[in-house]
Order: C-alpha cells, then structure tokens, then sequence
C-alpha cells in the first residue's frame, strides 16, 4: 500500500475516532433549559450554564425546560361536591420546574410525565371540590384553594 493512502487512512480514521468520542461526551444547553445528567439510572449532576459541556461517555442527559408549562385537561372529569352532588369540571394548571431534580424524582421524565402531573392535580382538585357545596362553586365564590 502506498504511504501516502495508509497515512490518509490513518487520519481520516483517527478523526473519526475523536468526532465520535467528542459526540459521546458533550451536550449543548440552551439557554432555556438544564440538563440533568444521569449515569447508570443515578442523578449525577446538573448542568444550569448554557452552552457546550462535557458529561462521562454513555451518560444519559435529560431537558427540563425553565420556561412556563401548560397542563391541560382534554376531556371534563367527574367529581362529587360538599353536598354530595356529581359534576364534571375541566382544569388546566401553568407551571415552571424551579428544582430539575425534583421533578425528575416526581414526574419521573419530562415527555409523557402529564399522566403523573394530570394524577396529581386531581387528586388535590378533588379534595377541594369535596370540601364546598355546589351552590359556592355556581356562585363564583373565591372559595377554591383558601381553604
């Protein structure tokens, strides 16, 4: 084999090499986002700078977005009042994650995690609804949550 081939081989070969160790190892972060490093199912860091950084090789990088969420219901959910009568309430919740790794330990993922959230708004909106009658919640009463 000419030298000339075998050293451009060996180049090209080697550049690839580092392309892909650098892919491995880095992560970009926007501005409107940390990434929460885990390794081995283990929360190991995270990363709140944007910009290029460097994690451990096969780490998994979770996004959870600084920015202000919407969870909404699609359908009305039935509930009973106070006084012990069904209605069917729609709800929809805004909210911004302040601690990553709490919501991950929470909501357990960032995509799909609305099941949890939808559970969880629910269930407390349940338990408020239950503790007034129908009649306050017609009226408009400022009632829900001050309780």
């Amino acid at each position: 084999m000419n030298p000339l081939v075998r050293t451009a081989v060996i180049v090209l070969v080697a550049v690839a090499v580092i392309w892909v160790a650098l892919d491995v190892c880095t992560v970009a972060v926007d501005q409107r986002e940390w990434a929460v490093v885990s390794l081995f199912g283990k929360i190991h860091s995270v990363i709140e700078e944007p910009g290029l950084a460097f994690t451990f090789p096969f780490a998994t990088v979770t996004r959870v977005s600084r920015q202000l969420q919407e969870y909404a219901t699609n359908e009305p959910s039935e509930t009973v009042t106070g006084d012990k009568k069904n209605i069917l309430i729609s709800y929809f919740a805004r909210y911004r994650v302040r601690d990553p790794v709490q919501f991950l330990q929470t909501i357990g993922q960032t995509t799909g995690g609305h099941g949890t959230m939808g559970g969880i708004l629910y269930s407390e909106l349940k338990t408020e609804v239950s503790k007034h009658s129908l009649e306050d919640i017609i009226a408009g009463r400022d009632i829900l949550g001050q309780t």
